[in-house]
């Protein structure tokens, strides 16, 4: 009976505790989740193209960057960066370039191309 009552308090304690360090998530904290999606494969498989969309504050919008992530090491890499959107990662049938959409020049979107190795986009 002791011990029954003994497990009874520990767990009383911990859900007390777990219960004291969470709390409900604010507006800013929701805005500034980021979310996964458009997700492209190369055509030789060893890279991942994926978008990453987040909350700017500065600019009170939401932003979409490229990343790119090798199979092998599950490593990632962000290949667009900037204040406008970059969208939807589509290989080149050989690999040698990615595709995308962005309105980063006279905020009309454009399709732009970019070494996934590094560079600019042009």
């Amino acid at each position: 009976m002791i011990k029954t009552a003994l497990a009874s308090l520990t767990l009383m304690l911990v859900v007390a505790a777990a219960m004291a360090q969470s709390r409900v998530p604010t507006l800013d904290d929701l805005l500034t989740i980021k979310t996964v999606g458009g997700t492209q494969i190369s055509p030789d498989g060893k890279w991942v193209a994926y978008t990453v969309n987040y909350g700017d504050f500065k600019q009170d919008a939401f932003v979409t960057q490229i990343w790119l992530a090798n199979s092998d090491t599950g490593k990632s890499l962000q290949l667009t960066r900037g204040d406008k959107s970059s969208t939807n990662p589509r290989w080149s049938p050989d690999g040698q370039w990615l595709a995308f959409v962005s309105n980063r020049v006279e905020d009309k979107n454009q399709i732009f191309l970019i070494d996934p190795t590094g560079g600019e986009a042009q």
